[in-house]
């Protein structure tokens, strides 16, 4: 009985050390700086360069508009949220209050959209 008990004690052990590492590699990828494309807005395809940071296990996230390649002053966003292979980021641009959802496609690259409506294509921006 004492051997069940370690074994269950054991496996659930792993298995709650395994999702903590599960939910670290995730922000693992979306943390850091990202190109993102968004197309057809009303000012037509727009450029964020986006920063997306952890500190303490807190997510925050800051971007650059670029449009016609003009770069506007840095903006915080208000929230930045992972779950699993998806990453929802909350913004406010051009006056108005937005999201953006991008999900993982490989490992350097993320598709989604912003508000449902426009396109977006990211790339993570790799250092030097």
């Amino acid at each position: 009985m004492k051997n069940i008990l370690s074994i269950g004690a054991l496996s659930l052990f792993f298995l709650l050390t395994s999702t903590a590492l599960k939910a670290q590699d995730s922000n693992a990828y979306f943390v850091g700086k990202w190109d993102i494309m968004v197309k057809g807005t009303p000012e037509g395809d727009v450029v964020l360069h986006a920063l997306i940071d952890s500190k303490e296990e807190k997510l925050s996230g800051s971007y650059v508009k670029e449009v016609d390649g003009k770069k506007e002053e840095p903006v915080m966003m208000k929230s930045v949220e992972i779950k699993g292979q998806e990453v929802i980021l909350a913004f406010t641009i051009a006056g108005y209050d937005v999201t953006m959802n991008l999900i993982k496609k490989d490992e350097d690259h993320a598709d989604g959209n912003m508000m449902g409506m426009f396109e977006c294509k990211a790339t993570k921006v790799k250092s030097k």
